[in-house]
């Protein structure tokens, strides 16, 4: 089973720190991995935190209109590494769960329907 993985960016939420506003403080993101042989796929969810009281502007902080996605990504890169071998296990999991599991929808009512 080769899965090829794609981190794509949900969510991005600012603060005013310093007397600075719009400085990012969270990034939400999803990993979908995607299966080769047959295109099943399976998704992770993420977050990226950045603590407040660890956060410095200085000369290279990077405005939030300036940001770009690619660096918005490598933010989520160097805390994804932490997390990798569990995301990826789970995307995994989730993908032989989504080959044993009927396509078809039986029903859609509730039990007191």
């Amino acid at each position: 089973m080769a899965i090829s993985y794609i981190k794509t960016i949900s969510k991005i939420e600012r603060n005013r720190i310093q007397n600075t506003n719009d400085v990012v403080t969270n990034i939400e993101y999803k990993v979908t991995g995607t299966d080769d042989s047959d295109n099943v796929s399976g998704t992770w969810a993420g977050m990226c935190t950045f603590i407040q009281d660890q956060i410095t502007i200085n000369d290279n902080f990077i405005d939030y209109n300036d940001l770009s996605e690619s660096q918005v990504l490598e933010w989520i890169n160097n805390h994804y590494v932490d997390n990798q071998e569990h995301a990826e296990s789970l995307i995994q999991k989730r993908i032989l769960l989504k080959r044993e599991l009927s396509n078809e929808v039986l029903d859609n009512s509730f039990p007191w329907s």
